[in-house]
């Protein structure tokens, strides 16, 4: 981290100055109840420990991505070929689950985003294809 010189303190890191900073504020607010204060940093933490374990796991979940909403524009496609009139009908329907699930992807694309700007690396190998002394087919996705 990071060392700051603040008034009379030296060497604060940058976490332990924004404790700093979150305590004054709420000591001019008039938070007498520490029992509340404790409460609000524990929050903060297990909110910052659960997108830090999302954040490791998303490069396993990246396939989710294309084929989340897949299911739903399929079954609108293969129902306007089928039976146009009653799919028509529906389509309100199917708006909902289609937007949920591209939502859903859209999270998902987000997290592999900021992964890939913290420096991950862009080819996730899942296999190798042939494998020949030093030269092997390796099997895998590019996310860029």
């Amino acid at each position: 981290f990071n060392e700051i010189n603040f008034g009379k303190i030296k060497n604060f890191s940058i976490f332990s100055y924004s404790f700093y900073l979150f305590f004054q504020k709420e000591i001019r607010i008039g938070l007498v109840n520490r029992k509340q204060f404790y409460r609000k940093i524990e929050v903060k933490i297990e909110v910052k420990i659960a997108i830090s374990f999302l954040m490791e796991h998303t490069y396993q979940y990246a396939w989710v991505i294309p084929l989340l909403p897949l299911p739903v524009i399929m079954s609108m496609g293969f129902g306007l070929i089928l039976i146009p009139t009653a799919t028509k009908n529906l389509r309100r329907i199917w708006a909902f689950p289609s937007v949920l699930l591209l939502s859903i992807a859209m999270v998902f694309s987000v997290q592999l985003s900021i992964q890939q700007i913290n420096g991950s690396s862009i080819y996730q190998y899942l296999w190798s294809w042939t494998v020949n002394n030093d030269f092997s087919l390796e099997f895998g996705y590019l996310i860029d």
